[in-house]
């Protein structure tokens, strides 16, 4: 998962570092045991390993996570024990993964909104524009 992002604001304590970034309107947070070389107002590629996705298809679930935003399912491949999912966010495409036990018990459709969580921990910079 990659989005194009800018920097909002840069807070440290204690050797932990929080990065706040925008997306599309979006707000992302990124968690950091290091002080990254980033300025407020930076443009930036953020990601995520697609195995550090988290989706729901309630729209109103709640999860201690900061990242949370909506998709659309685009496409699933499914596979004997994993399904992999095609997800859209504003111009963006991107892969998630996730047991087909667990896909099965989710009421998930093609075109259909889900509920996508990434934990600012699993966030990172890729590339700084």
């Amino acid at each position: 998962m990659e989005f194009k992002a800018t920097v909002k604001s840069i807070s440290s304590s204690s050797g932990v570092c929080i990065v706040k970034f925008d997306a599309g309107g979006v707000e992302f947070s990124m968690a950091s045991l290091n002080v990254p070389s980033l300025h407020v107002k930076d443009r930036v590629v953020i990601g995520a390993k697609f195995t550090n996705i988290i989706v729901s298809d309630n729209l109103s679930t709640k999860l201690a996570i900061t990242n949370r935003f909506v998709a659309i399912l685009k496409g699933v491949e499914r596979g004997e024990l994993l399904c992999r999912m095609r997800l859209q966010f504003l111009e963006y495409e991107f892969e998630c993964l996730v047991t087909k036990e667990a896909f099965n018990e989710l009421s998930f459709e093609i075109n259909s909104e889900v509920l996508v969580f990434i934990n600012p921990a699993n966030l990172f910079v890729k590339k700084i524009l």
